[in-house]
């Protein structure tokens, strides 16, 4: 009988205990629920097949620099790590929450060591069943800690996707104009063969306007443009080669160089800024971040001024005595000594920190849209100058002086100073172009967009 009530009373302990631990597992406030359902649906996101792109083997190849630096930003690993963070934190969020499992004991009190076999008459034996009752709001708020750390990481995920995308253009940009700048060497280095074979037949005719010391000086020059050309074309595919590394086997790239991404002529600057502060990563994560701050904050103002219970249930035997049942409740008593307030305090100066901190990449944010901004308008005017006034006006005179081949004439000296003006104004229109597309997808990077299509 007595195994029995043993049996009945410890189960009905274990039910209570069971029941308390429920409840402090599943209080949580709808505060905690809403930062676990937004980071469930950013992590949902940023998954490799939450955004229904096609794999490597089914897409075409990237096209146009835009193109491939989104692709490469989506494809690479480096996302993929902060997005594992995000999970991790999002698990530690149910894990912050919940209360701690009930602690079951066993224990022998006055046993006969010196003649063991007394046992079944002698000492006592006890077993026993405890469970902490913590401070539930200190919990939830350490659940929301986590759920805010986990959209954090999640928005750190998307500014590595950020930088990403400015890596690869800046290298989509470099593999063109190197491209485009040799093929302007190379039209000079056609332009030089042909003046040459013309100096050359006039010094064979006798002309004495020629000599064997501009037909040399023309072949060096020959030369040194085939030397550039070659440089330049290296250049282009060091940086296709780039970017194939920097895609791995996720993107496809063209095997020739696309076309250089046009930007508009104007911009509305105001709500580009208000756009890149909605969506860029870093700004996201510092808010996420200074959330995550405050709930702590909140958790340990909790702890500083809620107390712990514990509640115990044992039960006692005797051998050939009569069973016994204990119990016990105690709390904690934050308010005397532990450095509790001071913890509160220490969390209190924490989530400030935060919010400044905020602030902060918040106004960096601000600073480089505007700087990426003026930089393409700078480079869109210098263009336009350079496309309208310098270019036509070194055409023109290399045209002249290269006239003087059919009227006799001619002047090398003088075409070579002309035809270089030209080629170095070809030359300058190429890298500015550069420069445009450049600064425009550098803004683009500033912004956050091209990346931040699902995370809106």
């Amino acid at each position: 009988m007595a195994h029995c009530a043993l049996g009945s009373e410890e189960v009905g302990m274990r039910s209570i205990v069971g029941l308390l631990a429920v409840f402090a597992a599943s209080c949580v406030s709808t505060a905690t629920e809403t930062a676990r359902s937004a980071a469930e649906r950013e992590i949902a996101l940023r998954q490799p097949d939450g955004g229904g792109s096609m794999s490597s083997q089914s897409a075409p190849p990237a096209n146009g620099c835009e193109d491939i630096a989104t692709r490469i930003a989506e494809a690479h690993p480096a996302p993929l790590a902060a997005l594992a963070r995000a999970r991790a934190s999002l698990r530690r969020s149910h894990a912050a929450a919940s209360a701690p499992g009930p602690t079951f004991w066993l224990e022998v009190w006055d046993f006969p060591i010196g003649d063991p076999t007394l046992a079944g008459r002698e000492g006592m034996y006890m077993v026993g069943v405890r469970q902490e009752i913590p401070v539930l709001a200190a919990l939830d708020a350490e659940g929301r800690s986590e759920a805010e750390l986990s959209r954090a990481e999640s928005a750190e995920g998307r500014d590595v996707s950020r930088l990403l995308f400015l890596e690869a253009g800046r290298g989509c940009v470099d593999w063109i104009v190197a491209g485009e700048v040799a093929k302007r060497w190379r039209e000079y280095g056609t332009h030089l063969s042909q003046v040459r074979e013309a100096t050359a037949t006039a010094y064979g005719a006798g002309s004495g306007t020629t000599s064997l010391g501009s037909i040399a000086r023309v072949d060096a020059d020959i030369a040194r443009v085939e030397r550039r050309a070659i440089e330049l074309e290296e250049q282009a595919h060091v940086a296709r080669d780039g970017l194939v590394a920097l895609a791995g086997e996720g993107v496809a790239l063209p095997e020739e160089a696309p076309a250089l991404p046009e930007p508009p002529r104007e911009l509305d600057l105001e709500p580009t800024i208000a756009g890149a502060l909605s969506v860029r990563g870093d700004v996201a994560a510092a808010r996420f971040r200074a959330a995550a701050a405050d709930a702590r904050a909140e958790s340990a103002r909790a702890m500083a001024d809620v107390p712990k219970f514990e509640v115990a249930a044992t039960y006692m035997q005797m051998p050939g005595a009569r069973p016994g049942l204990g119990a016990m409740v105690s709390m904690t008593m934050p308010w005397i000594g532990g450095g509790l307030l001071d913890a509160s305090d220490a969390a209190e100066e924490e989530a400030k920190a935060s919010v400044q901190q905020t602030a902060a990449v918040e106004r960096a944010a601000v600073v480089e849209v505007r700087q990426q901004a003026s930089k393409l308008r700078a480079a869109q005017l210098t263009l336009v100058a350079l496309e309208e006034r310098e270019l036509p006006a070194a055409e023109r005179a290399a045209k002249a002086e290269r006239a003087g081949l059919l009227s006799g004439g001619f002047d090398l000296t003088a075409w070579l100073l002309a035809s270089r003006m030209a080629l170095e104004a070809r030359i300058e229109r190429e890298l500015m172009r550069g420069a445009v597309a450049r600064a425009w997808l550098e803004l683009q990077g500033a912004t956050g967009s091209g990346v931040t299509e699902n995370d809106r």
